[in-house]
């Protein structure tokens, strides 16, 4: 098991953000083409992604990158694009379904990542809290389980200062990773 004190995200499409975590002192690096990203910038921030993985230097930093959703346009090009890329995991955002998650690494393997690139999944829905033990098992390259807070807010329906009312899905996440 790897500890992780720090992941950053990084808005994928920007190149002196993806040059600077080089430089950064975190475990971990997010490069994201989906909510840092707009719709029009997808396809170029893919390939700023790309190029900055493969220029390489991130030292010991894990390396994912988070792919946009299975119902975006995006999806499929995005898998196809990374599956030779020099990455540690992709991150799946708004996981929900543990047979989905069980298809995508299954195609993950088909596509021929290597076998040590990871599943990092996000739960951030009230659906992918409640799935979040499913969601751990679904597949043998699932590693980690992010909580993404804003989103889940937004979706039970929260203040954006009741943090206590995250409390039971930090909790069920933590039980179920």
């Amino acid at each position: 098991m790897r500890l992780r004190r720090s992941v950053l995200f990084m808005p994928g499409h920007n190149t002196r953000a993806l040059a600077k975590a080089r430089t950064l002192p975190a475990d971990g690096l997010i490069f994201d083409l989906e909510d840092a990203v707009a719709p029009e910038q997808k396809v170029a921030a893919r390939a700023r992604i790309l190029d900055a993985v493969s220029e390489g230097d991130y030292g010991s930093r894990e390396v994912a990158v988070r792919v946009n959703g299975f119902d975006t346009p995006w999806h499929e090009a995005e898998l196809e694009a990374l599956k030779s890329a020099p990455i540690d995991a992709l991150v799946l955002p708004k996981a929900e379904s543990p047979t989905a998650i069980h298809a995508l690494g299954e195609t993950l393997d088909r596509l021929g990542y290597r076998p040590n690139v990871a599943l990092w999944l996000m739960a951030e829905t009230p659906q992918g809290v409640l799935e979040s033990a499913a969601l751990c098992q679904a597949h043998r390259r699932v590693t980690v389980l992010i909580m993404g807070t804003s989103d889940l807010s937004t979706g039970l329906r929260l203040p954006e200062d009741a943090a206590a009312g995250l409390a039971h899905a930090r909790a069920h996440c933590v039980l179920a990773a």
